[in-house]
C-alpha cells in the first residue's frame, strides 16, 4: 500500500512540474497598479472542440520562456513592468496526419499599471491571426515590432536570432 501511495505522489509531482507558472517580470511585492498582466483567456470545451490549439507566451523582452522540463512555453500568463513591452507569442494546433502546425509572432505592446491584456487569435485554414486586446476596452493595442509609436529597448523584441542587449 505505501508503495502505491508513494508511487502516485511521484506521478502527480511530475504532472504538476509540466504545469507552467506565471512569467514573473516584476518583483513579488509590487502592487498591481505598477505592472500589467498578459494573459491568454481561458477557452471552453466547445471553443477547444472547435479549434483546438491555442497560443501560449513564448518570449517576454528577449528572454525566451521554457517549460520545466526544457520544452516549449506552456505559459498563460506574465505580469510586465509598465512602458513598451515585446512579447513572442506560439499559436500551437495537431492536425490529425499532419502533425503539430506551429506559428510564431512576436508583438508590443505599451504596457499601463493595472491594466490586462488577452491574447486573441483567429484560424482560417492553415492562417492564423495573433494581437493583443486591452481587456476593459476590447480595443486591439500595440502590434508587430517595427510599429510602435513609442520605442522600446533594444535588442528586446522576442525576434528570433536577435541578440539580447
Amino acid at each position: 500500500m505505501l508503495k502505491k501511495v508513494g508511487g502516485m505522489l511521484m506521478l502527480f509531482s511530475g504532472i504538476a512540474g509540466c504545469v507552467s507558472a506565471p512569467y514573473e517580470g516584476v518583483p513579488e511585492n509590487t502592487p498591481p497598479d505598477q505592472f500589467a498582466r498578459i494573459m491568454v483567456p481561458s477557452t471552453t470545451y466547445k471553443e477547444r472542440l472547435q479549434d483546438p490549439g491555442g497560443p501560449v507566451i513564448a518570449c517576454v523582452d528577449g528572454e525566451f520562456i521554457e517549460s520545466s522540463l526544457g520544452l516549449t512555453s506552456t505559459t498563460k500568463e506574465a505580469k510586465v513592468s509598465t512602458g513598451v513591452r515585446y512579447i513572442g507569442i506560439l499559436y500551437q494546433r495537431y492536425v490529425y496526419n499532419v502533425g503539430t502546425y506551429r506559428a510564431y509572432t512576436p508583438v508590443w505592446v505599451d504596457a499601463k499599471g493595472g491594466d490586462i491584456y488577452l491574447i486573441r487569435h483567429d484560424t482560417q485554414g492553415s492562417r492564423v491571426r495573433i494581437w493583443l486586446e486591452d481587456q476593459e476596452t476590447g480595443e486591439e493595442v500595440g502590434g508587430v515590432p517595427g510599429s510602435e509609436t513609442v520605442q522600446g529597448e533594444p535588442g528586446k523584441r522576442c525576434i528570433a536570432g536577435e541578440s539580447v542587449g
